[in-house]
């Protein structure tokens, strides 16, 4: 069970794409999130505090939409740097479609791809076999399969938990862009009218 919503979840979507800000795999990105994250918090969004140029710079390219979509539960509680951590690198997937805006207001569309992080340590660098056994299961889409490799990984992992990175995949293509929009119009209904 997650325990982000969409909306926030859609949200550091938008900033790690727009930020180059991916946790685990940019030194920083913890950082650069929660300090959007807190900004967008204690930001009146109707009002856009234009007169504050500080704020303005860090929040120019996430969509007015998903701050205001993702203010409230940002009000009940801004995710420190050790859950947004524990998130990205063990938790949520964040693989998939996410958009922001470029500096001249265009909606513009990019992939994220997730996979396991076998980049540090003996004991990741051991478990190459399973990696690759527990990335077949889910290609497969068998349950029994995906729950079995993903055990066989765990078991020697520290902590028993799979480490994992997300990074900039290919641009979705215009159809996928379209689907992506028609299939989420929470996040397009002030964008498109």
């Amino acid at each position: 069970m997650s325990d982000i919503s969409p909306n926030l979840k859609m949200l550091i979507m938008s900033i790690m794409v727009s930020q180059n800000a991916y946790i685990g795999s940019v030194r920083g990105a913890d950082d650069i999130i929660k300090t959007i994250l807190n900004t967008i918090a204690k930001t009146d969004i109707d009002a856009e505090e234009t007169d504050n140029q500080e704020n303005t710079a860090l929040l120019k390219n996430v969509p007015n939409i998903l701050m205001d979509l993702a203010k409230e539960d940002l009000a009940a509680s801004i995710p420190g740097e050790a859950q947004l951590k524990d998130w990205v690198l063990y938790k949520e997937d964040f693989s998939g479609i996410a958009f922001y805006t470029t500096a001249d207001n265009k909606l513009t569309f990019a992939y994220i791809a997730r996979g396991v992080d076998l980049s540090s340590g003996d004991q990741h660098y051991n478990n190459r076999y399973e990696a690759k056994s527990y990335s077949d299961a889910h290609f497969s889409g068998d349950q029994e399969a995906i729950k079995i490799a993903e055990d066989t990984l765990k078991a020697n992992l520290p902590g028993k938990k799979i480490k994992y990175c997300h990074w900039t995949g290919n641009k979705p293509s215009k159809q996928e862009s379209d689907n992506f929009q028609s299939n989420n119009p929470e996040f397009f209904q002030l964008t498109l009218s």
